[in-house]
């Protein structure tokens, strides 16, 4: 069986679909576990072919036939998943999502933009999705998961909890458009009984090593994002973007540590809005199809890497399960890179365009 972790190096943005289509290529028994994030991931895939899709839930592997599993790291938003659903048009696979994976509501993404649009110029860097709020909220009695997406009852409290966190912030719920829509309390509680419809609530574990010869761990956002990066909070995400949670569940599937771990970045420097990004370099312009500008995350900018902070701030993560590191480099045929130092890394991917064909193993 094959193993592998497909983790973002920097910002996000660094090409873990690209890759993991391509790891799930040729492997008939391919399974996807998402592991962290949620619907703010934009993961594109292009196939030799032409077809291009941009995943937020399911897993990047699924144009070539893989499974997809969300597990309980997972946030699942039934309107988000709608979309891409209809998008992907009975291209998707088997999907399995673990109960405990969170559930995000209209809600938390209503109140997250509110919330950004009150820091005015002090914005802290949204996608807009309210994948902080959902994290917050279901740290308390508020709690909402995919399993609960048959009791409404569960459901309809948690407008409730905004009331306070309003008042902290001051902000007025009522001002906020569709927070009082029933339309859109219908249509979630629509997309949830579809949803129900379209996936199996399991816990896969120690089963997986029978039904699939190749698994694809693959992560959201980057290394540079993580929550427990505070040294640059608050510009951060609310979720463990290295190999921790691939560690944990590995554990749970019996899976060991016999895995590859490839950690992924642009021949250059990436990043969303506001916060720091070393070595910025506004000269630096590239077109990015899929990340456009937008009112939540802002232009992308550009700068330029720096291998040994690089290299550094893999070796750490790939420590955390005494793994020595592979390297992936995407858009080299945008920009080139200096020297890469191979010695650092067990394996070094290079990718000379957007899809699977262009990616060479050296």
């Amino acid at each position: 069986m094959k193993v592998t972790a497909v983790i973002g190096a920097n910002f996000g943005d660094e090409g873990k679909g690209l890759l993991t289509d391509y790891l799930c290529a040729g492997h008939p028994r391919s399974l996807v576990i998402r592991y962290n994030g949620g619907a703010q991931a934009g993961h594109t895939v292009v196939t030799p072919e032409g077809h291009r899709h941009v995943f937020s839930h399911i897993g990047s592997g699924a144009l070539v036939g893989a499974d997809t599993y969300l597990s309980q790291f997972f946030i699942v938003n039934p309107l988000l998943w709608a979309r891409e659903f209809k998008e992907l048009k009975g291209k998707t696979q088997n999907i399995f999502i673990h109960p405990d994976a969170l559930l995000s509501t209209p809600y938390d993404m209503l109140f997250n933009r509110a919330l950004e649009k009150s820091r005015g110029s002090n914005r802290h860097g949204s996608c807009g999705l309210g994948i902080n709020e959902t994290v917050r909220r279901c740290e308390g009695l508020y709690r909402t998961t995919v399993d609960d997406m048959s009791y409404v009852s569960n459901l309809a409290g948690v407008k409730d909890y905004f009331v306070d966190r309003a008042k902290i912030y001051g902000i007025d719920l009522d001002s906020i458009p569709e927070w009082n829509s029933l339309t859109l309390w219908k249509d979630f509680l629509f997309q949830c009984k579809e949803l129900s419809e379209q996936y199996e609530l399991k816990i896969l574990e120690k089963e997986i090593k029978t039904k699939y010869n190749n698994i694809v761990f693959e992560g959201a956002q980057g290394l540079l994002l993580d929550q427990d990066n505070f040294e640059y909070a608050p510009f951060i995400t609310s979720t463990k973007t290295g190999i921790t949670n691939v560690e944990i569940l590995c554990k749970e599937m019996g899976l060991g540590n016999d895995l590859e771990a490839i950690y992924v970045t642009r021949s250059y420097m990436t990043r969303h809005g506001p916060g720091p990004l070393p070595l910025e370099d506004k000269t630096l312009l590239f077109f990015d199809q899929t990340n456009r500008f937008n009112n939540w995350q802002r232009k992308l900018r550009f700068g330029r890497l720096d291998f040994q902070s690089l290299c550094e701030r893999v070796a750490k993560d790939a420590k955390l399960m005494n793994l020595k590191p592979s390297l992936a480099i995407t858009c080299l045929d945008q920009h080139p890179c200096g020297p890469v130092p191979t010695d650092e890394f067990k394996n070094l991917y290079c990718s000379y365009g957007p899809t699977r064909n262009h990616v060479r193993n050296l």
